[in-house]
């Protein structure tokens, strides 16, 4: 395995089902959790994901060795380093998320993309206390990823139109649908809530 190009931080059902999808557009991936039980479960998750996604006709069953040697675990953050984005699927509290970039910010370049999956934080909240707020946007994948084709993209008032770009291009190029927004929701409207009539319409008929 080559070094990897994307980190996944959480190692919860929807953070290996994103990692897995981007394993299987040919991407080489990094899932941090500082959890040896919990990352033991990565490949059999992943696996799950793929035979499930082979079942149904939309994985083909032989690429599933090919696919599941791009994804490489680790418990140590310092391993991340050399990636240029990171999508944290962290639990929805913004001290431990600002907590986290803290951290990612004194490892990864100064021109890594920071992404949260967050459903309910604004990007400007967020990135208040980073020393380059311009690198982070929030990248939310509806759930469970493997089976809904569909993220919002939000960028902050700081975001960088380039890494914005950047992100937007990549996601577009692993079949999937992306809704960018202008502007940041508030906090009392999550971001994910103005793409639930296309995430229900986008689930009917993936799983028809």
């Amino acid at each position: 395995m080559s070094s990897p190009s994307i980190a996944i931080l959480g190692s919860d059902p929807r953070g290996i089902g994103i990692a897995t999808h981007f394993a299987r557009h040919g991407h080489e991936v990094l899932l941090f959790y500082p959890s040896a039980e919990q990352l033991a479960g990565v490949p059999a998750a992943a696996r799950a994901i793929l035979t499930e996604l082979a079942d149904a006709g939309r994985f083909e069953r032989e690429r599933t060795a090919a696919t599941l040697a791009r994804l490489a675990t680790s418990m140590r953050l310092k391993d991340v380093a050399g990636v240029w984005l990171l999508i944290e699927t962290l639990p929805e509290r913004l001290e431990l998320k600002r907590a986290l970039y803290a951290e990612l910010e004194r490892i990864v370049d100064a021109e890594a993309v920071i992404a949260s999956n967050t459903r309910d934080l604004s990007p400007d909240r967020l990135a208040e206390n980073m020393r380059h707020p311009g690198r982070l946007l929030i990248v939310h994948f509806q759930s469970p990823p493997h089976l809904i084709p569909l993220v919002e993209v939000v960028p902050g008032r700081l975001t960088r139109a380039e890494h914005l770009e950047r992100v937007r291009a990549l996601l577009a190029g692993m079949a999937l649908e992306v809704m960018v927004l202008d502007k940041a929701i508030p906090e009392a409207v999550a971001p994910g809530a103005s793409a639930s009539a296309c995430a229900q319409a986008l689930i009917e008929e993936t799983v028809d």
